[in-house]
């Protein structure tokens, strides 16, 4: 301790008047003109704390009354983040109540404690907020391993829970104990309550005019203090940072594979439509197919399709979730670290009444922020749910009076919507080809409806032709255009018999039933060889036509 101050402290006498009155001629800036001391900074402190408090409670209170309960790893995550915002933003609502009766700053609003009461309070805080930062990159990390990795509940519940609160809990073991250990825990002039210093009051270490009261650290081992706990808040911020770039690749990709998918769709969609189209003389045989084709093809992908759109969709509202809570952390959290990074210069000017007033307004309230997400995430869960439509209001009152309607929600996975989105991606190009086989043989069996069918007179690969329906409507073609060539060739045989009757009458008894029958039996013949070679053809319309040609 350094004491070259003479003056002493008469029970008559105000502690904080005495202080500043024999420490006037310091370097400090007059303490008496912060605005950490007014009445407006312990009130907007109060009711941040408060109102945090209360939200991180109704958080706990929808948790334990709702269907899921504990047993869901998101539920036991935000009950973590509430407990420990509880623990923080308690005593903050008490504001400079448990200060020392006798401290030496000026404030204007009651000072009713002790150092025991003062170091409680600082203890709570600071356990508390390590425990909450904390508790974010959790959160951020559950959010990551659900979307983008696909890690399933149990890996949430046995590894990253676990491990999460068991380092959350520690570290601010050792925080706290450390601060304790060093009588860090002290009333502050910037803040209206008491938090971590490094001695009390905070300008006496080096300082041979002020009598230091409190703090056994060194200004060294200060400076290490409060950069390991803004170094933390640091790594934390930047974790969540990574893992947020992370899932929004991950959604951006998923996007553009299904929006490449949809393309996909509507190409062989078109394909099927075309492939119809293109070959009229097959209509009636290939119509049926066709259609039938087309309709399913139409029903599998705008089932794949509003599948996948609809996982995206929840990725998104889950996504948009995630970014919420981020922004509160930064909201919460950002303004102190601001404050510190602005107060390295003498002159704040505007800054510094805006900063003094955001870090009391914001930091103490990030359970009021977690509450409004939370609302907001159930609230969407259930209007998701329901057929039937519900406003915002209903489904509020539903959330906050009967939680237990709510459904279940589990986060999709982007790697499950890839994988289905690459199925069907393989199913598709698998069709595609199908397509593109059945095309090529409509434009074989084009080109060989313009030539003759195989027969044992002929040749053709007629194995080439994998179709059914083609290869009976080529089949039926030919059979009817050979029945017109031999009924053409009988006839004209015919009437050169009646020509000749007079001349040859012998021609009639020998020669003509010969010729006919033995054309007849030919070409009935080739019909049977073509039925076989096609394996479509009825032995009913052969019959029929060796009889059409006879008669």
């Amino acid at each position: 301790m350094n004491s070259t101050n003479t003056s002493v402290l008469t029970n008559d006498e105000d502690p904080s008047s005495w202080w500043l009155e024999n420490n006037s001629n310091t370097t400090v800036q007059h303490v008496a003109d912060y605005f950490y001391y007014s009445k407006e900074a312990t009130i907007m402190t109060c009711t941040s704390g408060a109102l945090s408090t209360l939200s991180s409670l109704f958080i706990i209170l929808i948790i334990l009354r709702s269907r899921e309960f504990l047993f869901s790893s998101y539920h036991r995550i935000m009950f973590f983040m509430s407990i420990s915002d509880m623990v923080a933003s308690a005593p903050i609502t008490l504001a400079t109540l448990p200060m020392p009766k006798d401290v030496l700053y000026p404030f204007a609003t009651l000072t009713l404690g002790n150092k025991n009461t003062c170091t409680a309070q600082a203890f709570t805080i600071l356990f508390g907020q390590v425990c909450a930062v904390l508790s974010n990159l959790i959160l951020n990390l559950y959010y990551l391993f659900k979307i983008r990795y696909n890690k399933s509940e149990n890996f949430i519940e046995k590894k990253l829970e676990p491990i999460g609160y068991t380092l959350s809990v520690t570290i601010g073991l050792i925080v706290v104990f450390t601060a304790l250990a060093k009588d860090m825990l002290l009333p502050v002039p910037d803040w209206p309550l008491c938090y971590t210093g490094s001695t009390y009051p905070w300008n006496c270490l080096g300082n041979d005019e002020v009598e230091c009261i409190a703090g056994d650290i060194s200004q060294t081992e200060y400076t290490v203090f409060k950069s390991f706990f803004f170094g933390l808040m640091g790594f934390v911020f930047v974790m969540v940072l990574i893992s947020l770039i992370l899932v929004v690749l991950s959604v951006s990709k998923t996007r553009k594979l299904l929006a490449d998918t949809r393309k996909a769709v509507a190409s062989t969609r078109e394909a099927l439509e075309n492939s119809r189209k293109a070959f009229d003389n097959f209509r009636t045989a290939m119509a049926k197919i066709d259609e039938e084709s087309v309709a399913s093809s139409t029903r599998s992908q705008q089932s794949l399709q509003n599948k996948q759109e609809s996982g995206v969709a929840n990725t998104h509202s889950v996504l948009k979730v995630a970014l919420m809570y981020i922004g509160a952390f930064i909201l919460t959290y950002g303004w102190t670290v601001l404050s510190v990074a602005v107060g390295s210069f003498n002159q704040w000017g505007f800054m510094r009444y805006f900063l003094d007033r955001a870090k009391l307004i914001f930091n103490p309230a990030q359970g009021f922020f977690n509450l409004l997400i939370f609302l907001y995430n159930k609230v969407h869960i259930l209007r998701e749910s329901r057929k039937e439509a519900l406003s915002f209001c209903q489904a509020l009152k539903i959330v906050i009076f009967n939680p237990r309607e709510v459904p279940e929600f589990l986060i999709p996975s982007l790697d499950v919507v890839d994988k289905d989105i690459t199925k069907r991606e393989r199913e598709r190009k698998a069709q595609k080809a199908i397509i593109d086989v059945e095309q090529h043989e409509d434009l074989m069996l084009g080109d060989f409806a313009l030539s003759s069918v195989s027969t044992p007179s002929g040749h053709a690969d007629v194995g080439r032709i994998s179709s059914g329906l083609a290869k009976n409507s080529i089949l039926s073609k030919k059979i009817s255009d050979l029945f017109s060539q031999e009924v053409d060739a009988a006839l004209a045989k015919d009437q050169s018999f009646h020509r000749n009757i007079s001349i040859r009458e012998d021609l009639f008894s020998v020669e003509t039933p010969d010729s006919v029958f033995a054309a007849s039996s030919r070409n009935n013949d080739d019909l049977s060889y073509m039925s076989k070679s096609f394996g479509i053809a009825s032995e009913g319309n052969v019959s029929h036509s060796a009889s059409t040609v006879k008669r």
